[in-house]
């Protein structure tokens, strides 16, 4: 056999046998190079030094680390020649390390389908769900799930037997004070249980349905506790399920923050596992009455706790409430992105729901919440995008006012002394004042996370690209205006937090450029004082990087084209 150089010099490290020296062969062999090697180099060479590792237990997980390192790098013929053999060692070895599962996952990825490798491994699947699952959270309870989940993705049918008692594991996590990311991959689990078929039922699509009613009722039934004497209407539908019977609510005898901290990890589990069913594929057509859905959505978006309360309720427990609706609004965009033109009978419904949290996030007693912000104007996009050609009119002259306070970088009345000397001011302070008591909201400060104003000023640009916006007079020139002065004390450099993020300052500039888009803008003058503003923004002495030169240049040729196209 003619080695390459390389493998040459590999073969006289791995020739030393002496004990103390494994561990560090293993580390050089985990991050070594693959595409140095020969297919016939790593058969011969390394894969015997892998195999003499994992025959030594002391030395077990030294393997283990290679063929973590190595194993979707290897040439996938030698990993399926070798698959039952490594697969044995992986679940020979228990409790299950993480090193271990990581590499039984990737066994998994590249080995199914493998007839030698499958009939292996569903032999011990028993043994991969009670070493796997536990009601009692562990340092690798990631791999654990992910590793289940993945078993029952390309084998679902051997999971029939399994199905309950997976299923009795996982409504225990509905209860669970677990880091989200780890509600996230039980609720991913869940969902990808509903694949696997139930004894004397074939309806994998009515399984799927089910269960997602059943999240559904156990959101209402513990609503009943979260929001006790706030009254909604609910409709009756033929679809109502019982709940779940492992969500529970302890009943705290003076702690009240501490109850709605309870019964909001319970929420907060259901929203995350109905969000999953949404978001992940399923190899059936998913079906759902849309209401019923929105009736939890519009039951907890829409609580106003501060006017119907009395006495009011403590703030920790206001906080805990806009927690849960960030979580609505996440469940409510994968809502619209997995149904889309089905949602379209509704439209009036969704877009009226979407208006009100926008205004409810604006009242003064409403703790700010960049995060809840974020969700809401990434709903928003996503929705405009979707209904824009529907018969039904997005009221986008209550929405803009509205986010013209949430890109100002200071309050609304100092935003309108930045430029006062500007002759070509159109807006006036009156007239802010009169939008703000036309809308019930308060004048207050508006500093604002820098991801927050990033993403809404991303869903403005998608608003203007997307649709006539129809706005009358007053907001046609409160928009120009805020954005022009909002570059002009960015260019001056008189500006503060959010605009001194550079992704925020090119979300402004694309959001001005996207002016144009608009028929009403696409006159000379509008043309000119744009052009004149970002020609300042290439020769002004502020800090621009790369992608603020690149959105500016853009525009620039964008306007000036347009503008030669008018005259």
């Amino acid at each position: 056999m003619v080695l390459t150089k390389a493998m040459e010099e590999i073969r006289n490290v791995l020739s030393n046998n002496d004990k103390q020296n494994t561990a560090k062969q293993a580390e050089m062999i985990a991050t070594y190079n693959l595409s140095m090697c020969t297919s016939e180099d790593i058969a011969q060479i390394i894969v015997p030094f892998i195999d003499r590792l994992l025959n030594n237990v002391e030395h077990r997980q030294d393997a283990f680390h290679i063929l973590d390192n190595l194993l979707l790098k290897l040439p996938i013929e030698l990993v399926q020649e070798k698959s039952v053999l490594w697969c044995r060692h992986c679940i020979s070895d228990k409790p299950f390390t993480a090193l271990q599962l990581s590499v039984l996952i990737k066994m998994i990825q590249v080995c199914h389908g493998v007839k030698d490798f499958d009939s292996h491994l569903t032999q011990h699947f028993a043994e991969i769900i009670h070493a796997c699952l536990s009601k009692q959270p562990c340092d690798d309870i990631r791999k654990k799930l992910d590793c289940v989940t993945l078993c029952v993705t390309y084998y679902p049918k051997m999971f029939a037997q399994f199905r309950n008692e997976i299923e009795n594991t996982l409504s225990f996590y509905l209860s669970s004070s677990c880091a989200r990311d780890v509600i996230k991959k039980v609720g991913t689990l869940f969902h990808t249980l509903q694949e696997v078929p139930i004894v004397n039922q074939s309806n994998l699509q009515q399984n799927w349905t089910a269960q997602f009613y059943k999240l559904c009722s156990t959101i209402n039934h513990l609503y009943d506790d979260f929001l006790e004497g706030f009254e909604f209407h609910r409709h009756n539908y033929s679809e109502e399920v019982p709940p779940f019977d492992d969500v529970y609510l302890t009943v705290y005898s003076s702690d009240k923050v501490g109850q709605f901290v309870q019964v909001y990890n319970q929420l907060r589990n259901l929203v995350v596992f109905a969000t999953c069913m949404l978001e992940t594929r399923f190899s059936q057509p998913k079906k759902l009455k849309i209401s019923v859905v929105m009736d939890v959505l519009q039951r907890g978006l829409t609580v106003e706790t501060y006017e119907k309360k009395e006495p009011p309720l403590e703030h920790g427990i206001v906080t805990v409430l806009q927690r849960h609706q960030i979580d609505l609004l996440h469940l409510f965009r994968a809502l619209i992105t997995c149904f889309s033109k089905q949602l379209l009978p509704l439209s009036a419904r969704i877009t009226k729901l979407i208006v009100t949290c926008q205004e409810l996030s604006q009242r003064a007693c409403f703790p700010r919440n960049s995060e809840y912000h974020v969700a809401l104007y990434e709903l928003m996009s996503r929705w405009v995008v979707l209904s824009h050609n529907d018969g039904d009119v997005i009221p986008f002259n209550k929405i803009i006012p509205l986010l013209l306070l949430e890109i100002t970088p200071t309050n609304a009345s100092d935003m309108l002394c930045l430029n006062k000397s500007a002759k070509s001011s159109a807006y006036t302070a009156q007239k802010m004042q009169n939008i703000l008591r036309s809308q019930k909201i308060e004048d207050r400060s508006l500093q604002i996370d820098e991801r927050a104003c990033t993403v809404i000023l991303k869903a403005l640009t998608c608003m203007m690209s997307t649709v006539e916006l129809g706005l009358n007079e007053a907001n046609i020139n409160a928009l120009f205006q805020v954005l022009v002065q909002v570059i002009e004390a960015i260019q001056r450099g008189n500006i503060s937090h959010p605009y001194t993020n550079q992704e925020c300052v090119a979300a402004l500039y694309k959001a001005f450029a996207s002016l144009f888009m608009q028929e009403y803008y696409r006159r000379r003058p509008f043309y000119e004082l744009a052009i004149n503003i970002l020609r300042d923004g290439q020769n002004c002495d502020v800090k621009n990087d790369f992608r603020i030169t690149y959105v500016i240049m853009e525009a620039l040729q964008i306007i000036t084209s347009m503008c030669r196209s008018a005259s």
